[in-house]
């Protein structure tokens, strides 16, 4: 066998190098070299041409691939016949033909609709993703107008687009929405890229279609969580104070009236206490259906908090606004909310304030609801009552606004600052615990109590804020100059623990921040505030479980037929409140309060912690009693921190006896 020199410029051979048949069979793959004796040895015995590829090892280390073709040649002369063939290079050819072979596979395996069009919007290729996707075939789909999909919404879209690929443009994540075969329509997201020849001319257009229909499902729910209360479908607080924003820049804007109607169920407590939080949950929903569907289409009806709901009526004067409210309540109390066999009558009572520009802020207007709703309430409930801008009650609306300023104030400038106040472990006469309590700094260095500034911090949504700064700076401090304190408190809202969905996330990150054993933490909310927002209270809880941190409901008892709720709530202490153990050595009432909560604590595995402890005679009945813990003014003063710090011995006595 011999071959020609360009076999040798194949193999890469150097100039001293002899071309031979061995040389070149040395070179090929063994396994084409035998595919390849089979494949002459086959040609000569049937006389037939023969056709083969080959993998040559060239001498600089590369691969080529050749194929090659021969046929038999007889001489006339009767002699043995011999082969004559080509070898051509095929190599770029074969990885030319492999990738495209690697697209097509790709494209036709896609999950996403892979689709080419030209300029004049016909469909050239359709991979199986679109087939899914549009459920359209393959051979439904060649040759028509892409433009097929186009929901009538959207006619012209797709003609817009393709102008935009043709002129040289690229498209990315184009939101929009495309017809099915079958009618439905289906979310979609588009990249659409100009596809060019050798020249450079644009000669097509490629589109990549992906289903987004899950995403955009999952998106909406998520705005409609964060804009809805999750019990009744309403919108929620947030939602509401940014619809009242821009209906009072609306009726400033065109001169026009409004009013905010602030409704509060009458004895809802009674009903959630003696039957239940699943009955009250019912109540709810129902008043929710009555307001929502008995409203104008043009009202906004909303949940703010527990029972408390309001309704914001536009382009309507106080004359007006008072019928719609006094037609909403015949409403509610003609109508009995049905829990199982039971049916609740049901009456309100509702403020109405009035606006007529946006030079009143949405804060004031609410405020003015909530004290006419307020006026409804102490005149003997189930009615309506009109807000009257008398100077009293402008000057109580102000103070609360103002408040709310030097709350923000306190946050921005650090004027918030935290006491301590030793709690001791009845058995031991050990200071065991401390808490942590939150005050404010007046402009003149006072010291202002939670009391004063925790309803304006909730009214106008700084309590999240309030509560993050607690958070972030009670951990920090007992991660270090809290060291020697084996079990700190921290006081919560209950806003935050119903209205914060990242507290959880902030309480663990700040414990990995400062490397806090969470075991040493213990969060209070009260119990009202705990039983109120039931399953967000039992959700935070659990989380503060798997944290590894504790639960104490604060100022229990002032709710005492919540029982109940305290068997499903995971909390590891309650706090009986100050009313039961001020007067407990005088009075026999209070004592047998005490003891009843002390019982069922005891079978529910909860620790008891008496507040307001004031003498000794109160400790001895502590004791008899089997309370656990006590905290008060006996055992120790709120102490601010730095004056703790600063007191030689103040620290030391945690773990030893109360001084």
């Amino acid at each position: 066998m011999t071959y020609s020199a360009g076999v040798g410029r194949m193999l890469g051979m150097p100039a001293d190098a002899v071309l031979t048949s061995a040389l070149v069979l040395e070179r090929m793959h063994p396994e084409d070299r035998e595919a390849l004796e089979a494949a002459l040895e086959r040609s000569r015995r049937e006389h037939e041409p023969v056709e083969f590829e080959v993998r040559l090892r060239r001498f600089d280390g590369g691969e080529r691939v050749v194929r090659g073709s021969g046929d038999i040649v007889n001489p006339p002369d009767g002699q043995p016949g011999r082969m004559v063939g080509a070898l051509r290079d095929v190599t770029e050819e074969q990885a030319a033909r492999s990738a495209r072979d690697l697209f097509s596979y790709v494209v036709q395996s896609s999950s996403d609709a892979i689709i080419t069009v030209v300029g004049d919007g016909t469909i050239t290729s359709w991979n199986r993703g679109a087939e899914q996707l549009y459920g359209y075939t393959v051979e439904e789909a060649i040759g028509q107008p892409s433009a097929l999909s186009e929901t009538p919404e959207r006619a012209g879209e797709w003609q817009q687009l393709l102008q935009t690929v043709f002129s040289g443009q690229s498209i990315e994540n184009f939101e929009t929405e495309r017809l099915r075969k079958d009618g439905s329509v289906v979310a979609v997201s588009l990249t659409v890229s100009p596809v060019r020849d050798a020249t450079g001319r644009i000669v097509s257009a490629a589109i990549i279609a992906r289903d987004t229909t899950e995403r955009v499902r999952y998106e909406e729910r998520l705005r409609h969580m964060a804009d809805h209360d999750q019990l009744t479908g309403l919108f929620n607080r947030r939602r509401f104070d940014e619809q009242l924003k821009r209906e009072l820049a609306r009726a400033s804007r065109y001169a026009e009236h409004g009013a905010v109607l602030s409704i509060d169920i009458d004895s809802f407590k009674g009903i959630n206490d003696s039957a239940g939080h699943a009955a009250g949950d019912a109540v709810l929903t129902h008043v929710a259906r009555v307001l929502d569907e008995r409203s104008r289409t043009t009202d906004i009806v909303a949940r703010l908090a527990g029972d408390e709901f309001a309704v914001l009526l536009s382009a309507v004067g106080a004359r007006e606004a008072r019928t719609v409210a006094e037609h909403l309540l015949a409403e509610i109390r003609s109508s009995p909310a049905v829990y199982g066999e039971e049916a609740f009558r049901i009456t309100a009572s509702i403020g109405v304030a009035t606006f007529e520009s946006d030079d009143t802020s949405a804060g004031e207007i609410q405020v003015n609801a909530d004290l006419a709703m307020h006026a409804a309430k102490t005149s003997g409930r189930d009615r309506v009552v009109v807000y009257t801008p008398s100077e009293a009650r402008r000057a109580r609306a102000m103070t609360k606004l103002a408040w709310s300023q030097r709350i923000q104030d306190a946050l921005e400038h650090n004027r918030f600052v935290l006491h301590l106040q030793p709690i001791l472990e009845l058995a031991s006469g050990q200071i065991t615990h401390a808490e942590l309590l939150l005050r404010m700094k007046g402009d003149g260095g006072e010291l202002i109590a939670p009391s004063v500034f925790m309803p304006a911090a909730e009214r106008f949504g700084l309590i999240d804020a309030v509560d993050r700064w607690v958070v972030q700076r009670a951990i920090q401090l007992v991660a270090d100059v809290l060291r020697p304190v084996p079990r700190v408190g921290i006081n919560l809202s209950g806003e935050s623990i119903v209205g914060d969905p990242h507290l959880l996330v902030l309480i663990e990150h700040q414990l990995d921040r400062f490397s806090v054993d969470p075991a040493r933490l213990i969060f209070e909310v009260t119990e009202t505030a705990a039983i109120a927002n039931m399953p967000e209270a039992t959700e935070f809880a659990r989380g503060l479980t798997n944290l590894g941190c504790s639960l104490a409901l604060d100022d229990f008892g002032t709710g005492f037929g919540s029982f109940y709720y305290l068997k499903h709530l995971p909390v590891s202490y309650v706090k009986l409140d100050g009313e039961f153990i001020q007067n407990l050595p005088r009075s026999e009432v209070d004592e047998h309060m005490v003891k009843a909560i002390v019982g069922v604590a005891q079978a529910l595995g909860i620790k008891t912690v008496a507040e307001s402890v004031a003498d000794e005679e109160t400790i001895a009945l502590l004791h008899e009693h089997q309370v656990d813990y006590a905290q008060g003014f006996y055992v120790g003063k709120p102490v601010p921190l730095d004056v703790a710090l600063a007191k030689t011995g103040w620290l030391s006595q945690f773990g030893g006896p109360v001084l």
